[in-house]
């Protein structure tokens, strides 16, 4: 995948309302973030990037990030939208696509049809993957238009709400999933979900593909 002039950005903090330390929580003998970095690492070779919250209770992030080479920007922790704009203004960021840092199985499809749309128009989104398996992304001065004019908690506390509220204005497209009949919920907010993710990668192993994930899950019903 050519990733010229294009970043990856994973949001992530420790604060999780409903699972406080989730991001070091132990999956398998690594840390569930480790997880997450470890699939990214595999699938985009590009210029990656930790947009972490200020507070003391994430330098482990950072320092998890260091470790592996990722650059690391820390920003507020409420205002997200603010963290990825003063990210992409310190590494001059011209693209970006944004990954969630509750989601250690993200499809390979979901970030090259992103990298590959971001090319030709302004900003998009995957449409269909499930949960947890798919990205977003914009060129920076659509993310920085975002971040002067949005005033909504409920638009400042995530990086894309604003932009898809103008989606001719921002150039929006929806990059389709390849068909999956079953939908299963991939992305950690509970003790269950890192449970179910201890599973998945005790039978699959450290990358298993999103069609092992949805058979396995499948058979296990």
């Amino acid at each position: 995948m050519n990733t010229d002039s294009i970043h990856l950005i994973l949001q992530a903090r420790m604060g999780s309302t409903r699972r406080p330390g989730k991001s070091m929580a132990d999956i398998n003998g690594k840390p569930f973030m480790e997880r997450v970095m470890f699939r990214l690492e595999k699938i985009f070779d590009g210029i990656k990037i930790m947009a972490l919250p200020d507070s003391n209770r994430d330098d482990v992030l950072e320092a998890l990030g260091k470790k592996r080479g990722w650059k690391i920007f820390r920003g507020s922790e409420e205002d997200v939208l603010e963290r990825f704009a003063g990210t992409v203004k310190k590494f001059n960021v011209k693209k970006f696509i944004r990954i969630c840092g509750d989601d250690p199985l993200v499809d390979s499809r979901a970030i090259c049809g992103v990298a590959e749309t971001l090319r030709s128009h302004k900003s998009c989104c995957t449409r269909s993957f499930p949960l947890g398996t798919g990205a977003e992304g914009a060129h920076s001065d659509i993310l920085l238009t975002a971040s002067a004019e949005a005033v909504d908690k409920s638009d400042r506390e995530h990086v894309m709400p604003y932009i898809y509220r103008y989606p001719k204005r921002f150039d929006l497209l929806y990059v389709d999933a390849p068909f999956f009949e079953s939908q299963p919920r991939l992305t950690a907010d509970t003790e269950e979900d890192l449970d179910q993710f201890r599973k998945i990668f005790s039978a699959l192993g450290d990358f298993p593909s999103l069609e092992s994930v949805i058979s396995f899950l499948g058979n296990k019903q």
